[in-house]
């Protein structure tokens, strides 16, 4: 308890908060690769003897010039450091454009395979249209219905090669916030 309290006195209250937060997310992630590990223990006998190192994507996208979102480029970050530290082979992208994100999914998806462990965690904005998720780039021009499916980058680019490599074990993790000015207008006829 002493030692707490000296530490809040030494650290200001939004500093502390923000720490506190990244303590959290850490945590977070030491529980994720438990799981994980338990999971491929478990379900993954069936895996060849010789399975890759496990693999993430990790995209924290958060400067978007008509909604920023502060926090999410260091939860990102935080997120791939717990993964490298657990032996992930981390793909990492931070407010990426969009070709910075379909280089990265394409970096990621190289590296799967059968019986690999894989973690897939998106941080930043996406929208939901006609029953799909997109994510947004930080670049991403929206001013449509019809920009979604052009400016959007459907999460079945990460989905299906996950589904077809047949991992031991799979996390996708998607913290996307979907208050944001685009997804009005992709819902705007629903």
């Amino acid at each position: 308890q002493k030692t707490c309290d000296l530490w809040k006195a030494a650290v200001s209250g939004c500093q502390a908060n923000r720490v506190a937060a990244m303590l959290k997310l850490r945590l977070a992630g030491v529980a994720l690769l438990t799981l994980l590990s338990a999971t491929v223990t478990a379900f993954g006998q069936n895996a060849p003897a010789d399975t890759s190192r496990p693999v993430a994507l990790v995209i924290g996208n958060g400067s978007y010039p008509q909604s920023p979102v502060d926090s999410v480029p260091g939860d990102a970050r935080a997120f791939a450091d717990v993964l490298r530290d657990g032996g992930f082979d981390v793909v990492y992208a931070e407010n990426a454009k969009r070709t910075e994100i379909e280089a990265a999914i394409s970096a990621f998806t190289r590296k799967l395979g059968w019986g690999v462990t894989a973690v897939v965690y998106y941080g930043g904005h996406a929208v939901q249209y006609q029953d799909r998720n997109f994510l947004l780039a930080i670049d991403s021009k929206i001013a449509s219905e019809a920009d979604v499916r052009t400016e959007g980058i459907d999460i079945d680019l990460i989905l299906d090669p996950l589904i077809v490599s047949r991992p031991a074990g799979c996390v996708v993790i998607l913290d996307a916030a979907r208050k944001n000015p685009w997804q009005q207008i992709a819902s705007a006829r629903a």
